[in-house]
């Protein structure tokens, strides 16, 4: 698993990106002060950024888009489940705009953290 092979190698602040099934969360629950934060976007705005990526094998039509997000949500353990790992983030950001904008929100939320950790 991804996650027991990045544990030793976390120290201090890191990010940690596309955590997809809750045994990952479990496993990093272990890192003093993890902090889970789910980003989420409407499907219409993750298939345009799909597509304007455009890269090799990304869906071509947004029913395809939405066939291979149900394929991602099994319940099968050792798959992804993007759903259920999603509501286990301790923090919900919306990247429904620009790219400043969740860099923004993200910023308010480790200085938010950070003044939450400092000792008083």
């Amino acid at each position: 698993m991804l996650a027991e092979r990045l544990l030793p190698r976390l120290h201090g602040r890191e990010v940690v990106d596309s955590i997809r099934n809750p045994a990952e969360v479990e496993v990093l629950r272990r890192l003093p002060n993890f902090v889970l934060l789910g980003v989420r976007a409407p499907a219409e705005v993750r298939y345009a950024r799909s597509r304007s990526r455009g890269r090799p094998g990304d869906p071509a039509s947004f029913e395809e888009f939405l066939e291979r997000e149900r394929q991602e949500n099994r319940d099968d353990p050792s798959g992804q489940q993007l759903d259920a790992t999603f509501r286990l983030a301790d923090r919900i950001l919306d990247n429904d705009g620009a790219l400043d904008r969740l860099r923004s929100a993200v910023d308010r939320l480790l200085n938010e953290l950070e003044t939450a950790d400092s000792p008083r």
